[in-house]
């Protein structure tokens, strides 16, 4: 019985090694793959090996990877390199996405009339040899990855190879497209390319040397030099696009790193698992550092441009070799564990900018021996500090600095220095409730610490394992929680401070900042004075203050230790009467000359708030171009005096100026043409209403007349310049347009767009457009001095009418220029001419 079964067994082996290798069988498998396209499998005699032919014409469809029907046909992935032969047909347009990848062909003939070959379509066909046609136009991403050999028509307008068809480019070689994976040694890029196609290098291993990337180069495609064998880079000076994982896998490339400024995108995994070990800089103007971008790496320093903001997450986290971190000055944001476990070592820094210090962000730094803050507003993240056992030095300057608290109390940021190395911190800021589990597990080696004014109480038992303190200096009125003696060790080693200075000084008036009260066999940590303004404020080494300035002058005094501030006070100089302390600000923004007076107001404090009123201000030489005072008063009492600037344009040749009316314009041969019947062919105006007509500047009033006389709405003008500046005015109501585009381009507040337009409202709007068109804007108050009403003119259009006199737009009439009469339509016709021409228009 076993002998006729194992006899069976046999038989049933012998058979099934007779069957092909795929379930196919040797009839042709066929189906459709486009509108006007089919598809044909047929086996060759060996029974494992297939030809696939392509008939008909037109597009063939787009597929996913494993998702062309003869692909499902044959089964499984590894199947599809049984397909050793590919005919396609003329009158074929595109090849499909998908559509050939991983035929194991040698020789494919590609039709005439093929305009596209997909992403994909010959990917990994590691033996194939073609010739792309001229007709081809576009190539898609990987079209040809892996090895080949494709030539292209030397006709081909659009494409060229070379490298004997082992690279892909653009006929005028802008884009590299793709490059054979067998290309070996050095490889040079062309400075005719600008964009290095997605994945066009990838997985190149056997090139070697620098990779240089030419200036004319603007994108890195995604995964471009992916797992290439390059041993160095230098990314030129003008990439702006680095994509996503671009450099992935080049553990071959090591050294320096430099990312120029002109990128403006990395993206993710752009540099992982690369191989570079010396400097990193990052010139880039990115606001936003990728996260994880360079986690591991073994840069041993890197620098960032001004630009970045935010360093993301994770960014340089277990960057061992990474001792030098230098921030530029912009930086507001490190992410978290951002430099977790890297090798930074000796004293970190942060930029005044500084904002935010995620959770983790430098845990585990066992380098780090020095911490220093800024004096800003930055939040400080759970952890962010916690296992830095190398840490000696902590500097928290007085600031409002804030700190993240854990929702079960405490605050542990600078945690777990369970080394005892950590031997002085200067806390001037620190949370009010539970300040000192800041340094929980860390003050066991403390023996120096200043508390600044920021700091109000302290946690009892807080220094309960601080017994190695020897100096302390705190506020006198600091709380501090000593049941069961849990902060004798502070107390013990304490000098107390009192900040006696009040900030409110007379000039030449003196004050002492602190005063200290040191226990008897103790030793006061060693203070040292900052004035922000030496020139009105001065301090000595004793802590003296004096008032050396003018009223209104102003200085902040710090206190430090180390160099980190613990105590200040603001400094402002006045004077004191009937009981309350007055100053001001003595310095007042520039003011434009007019020729009349001017009069800006000055800012006035009493016992520090701001005050409009209770005081008198007197101006001396606030006419004329130069220095001009104003001089504060209460009562008889002088506070003090500021002073401004009166400016004006440089000079220029005065325009001489015909006031008689009205002027005669230039011969105009159309003039005495005017087909309006109420504008007489010898009318003064009646050449500047022909031209202002002729450039459709403005139109008649209706049965065929102009109204000359006629007043001019706001509405009118805002219109016609618009008219002029080449903008379309049609709409509902009708000076809608011309009102929006008035407010966009700070011509007119678009008010009253109805109201008659006065002379003087007039030559503003012109003076503001001419300005904003760039022509010289010559405002000299000598342009007036032959009109009897220049008073009556305005401050806020004096400008205007200087410009507009100058230039010969309006001239007056009798001596007069009449500035608050409305314009009429005459006036307004014969101003535009000569504005017109004035502008070249």
């Amino acid at each position: 019985m076993k002998k006729r079964l194992l006899a069976c067994l046999l038989t049933l082996v012998m058979l099934l090694a007779l069957l092909p290798a795929t379930a196919l069988a040797a009839d042709p498998v066929t189906g459709s793959c486009g509108d006007a396209l089919t598809w044909t499998l047929t086996q060759h005699e060996d029974g494992t090996t297939y030809t696939l032919t392509i008939s008909g014409t037109g597009e063939m469809e787009d597929y996913t990877v494993g998702g062309a029907p003869w692909h499902v046909a044959l089964g499984v992935a590894a199947n599809r390199k049984q397909i050793t032969e590919i005919v396609l047909p003329n009158g074929l347009t595109h090849i499909g996405n998908n559509a050939f990848l991983q035929a194991a062909v040698t020789e494919v003939t590609i039709p005439n009339t093929v305009v596209s070959i997909g992403t994909n379509a010959f990917w990994k066909c590691n033996t194939i040899e073609t010739t792309l046609p001229a007709s081809v136009r576009e190539l898609g991403a990987t079209a040809f990855y892996g090895t080949f050999v494709v030539n292209v028509d030397a006709n081909s307008p659009y494409l060229c190879s070379e490298e004997n068809g082992k690279v892909l480019y653009s006929k005028d070689k802008t884009t590299l497209y793709q490059v054979s994976q067998d290309c070996a040694g050095d490889f040079t890029i062309p400075s005719t390319v600008t964009t290095i196609n997605d994945f066009a290098m990838n997985g190149c291993a056997k090139v070697t040397g620098e990779l240089v990337i030419p200036d004319s180069v603007q994108t890195i495609g995604r995964s471009a030099f992916e797992g290439t064998g390059f041993t160095s880079l230098n990314l030129g000076n003008s990439v702006k696009e680095i994509g996503v994982s671009a450099f992935y896998k080049c553990a071959a490339m090591t050294g320096d790193l430099v990312i120029p400024a002109s990128v403006t995108t990395i993206g993710e995994n752009a540099f992982a698992s690369t191989g570079f070990n010396g400097k990193l800089d990052f010139q880039a103007q990115i606001e936003e550092f990728p996260a994880a971008i360079f986690k591991g790496l073994k840069f041993t320093s890197v620098s960032f441009s001004d630009s970045v903001k935010t360093i993301g997450d994770r960014a340089f986290e277990n960057c061992k070799q990474l001792a030098t971190v230098t921030f530029g000055q912009g930086l507001e944001t490190i992410g978290s564990f951002a430099f977790e476990g890297s090798g930074i070592s000796g004293e970190l820094t942060f930029p005044d900018s500084l904002k935010k210090i995620d959770t983790y962000a430098f845990s585990n730094c066992l380098g780090i021996t020095e911490i220093d803050f800024p004096e800003g507003n930055a939040t400080i993240e759970y952890g962010a500090f916690t296992g830095d056992t190398g840490v000696q030095k902590i500097k928290i300057p007085l600031s409002e600095i804030q700190f993240d608290k854990l929702n079960n109390g405490g605050y542990w940021i600078f945690t777990q220095y369970t080394e005892n190395k950590l031997e002085t911190i200067v806390v001037g800021t620190a949370p009010n409730e539970e300040s000192m589990s800041l340094f929980s597990n860390s003050l066991g080696g403390l023996k120096t610490i200043v508390i600044g004014t920021g700091v109000s109480e302290i946690n009892n038992y807080a220094f309960g394992s601080a017994k190695l303190l020897e100096r302390a200096l705190y506020p006198k009125e600091l709380k501090i929680d000593n049941a069961y003696q849990g902060n004798q060790n502070l107390i013990n080693a304490g000098t107390k401070y009192t900040v006696t200075a009040n900030g409110n000084m007379g000039q030449n008036t003196e004050q002492a900042m602190l005063t200290f009260e040191t226990p008897e066999g103790k030793t006061c940590p060693t203070v040292t004075y900052l004035s922000t303004n030496e020139s009105a404020v001065t301090v000595d080494e004793s802590g003296k203050i004096k008032a050396i300035g003018s009223v209104g002058q102003k200085a902040t005094i710090k206190a430090q230790y180390d160099g980190t501030t613990f105590a200040k006070v603001d400094v402002t100089i006045g004077v004191m009467i009937d009981g309350a302390f007055y100053s001001i600000n003595p310095v007042i923004a520039d003011q434009t000359y007019t020729g009349l007076p001017l009069t800006p107001a000055v800012e006035v404090t009493a016992d520090g708030q701001l005050i409009t009123e209770g005081f008198t201000v007197e101006y001396v030489n606030n006419i004329n171009v130069g220095t001009a005072t104003a001089t504060v008063k209460v009562g008889d009492a002088v506070v003090g005096t500021a002073t401004f600037q009166i400016v004006a344009p440089p000079p220029a040749p005065v325009i001489p100026v015909t006031p008689s009316a009205p002027a005669q314009l230039p011969f105009n041969p159309d003039a005495g043409k005017t087909k309006f019947t109420d504008v007489a062919g010898n009318a003064w105006y009646a050449s500047a209403v022909n031209y202002v007509v002729g450039k459709g500047l403005m139109n008649g009033t209706g049965e065929g007349k102009f109204s000359p006389e006629a007043a001019t709405t706001r509405g009118m003008i805002v219109t016609i310049l618009a008219r002029l500046d080449g903008k379309n005015t049609s709409g509902t109501p009708w000076y809608q347009a011309g009102q929006r585009w008035a407010m966009e381009y700070e011509i007119s507040d678009g008010s009253n767009m109805t109201g008659a337009i006065t002379r003087e409202q007039l030559v503003t709007m012109l003076f503001r457009y001419a300005v904003k068109n760039g022509l010289e804007a010559v405002t000299l108050s000598e342009n007036l001095t032959q009109f009897t009403d220049a008073s009556d003119i305005s401050a806020w259009a004096v400008s205007a009418m200087q410009w507009a006199v100058g230039q010969g737009l309006i001239q007056g009439s009798n001596g007069q220029l009449r500035p608050q009469a409305n314009a009429s339509r005459a006036e307004v016709a014969t101003i535009l001419m000569r504005f017109c021409e004035l502008l070249n228009k």
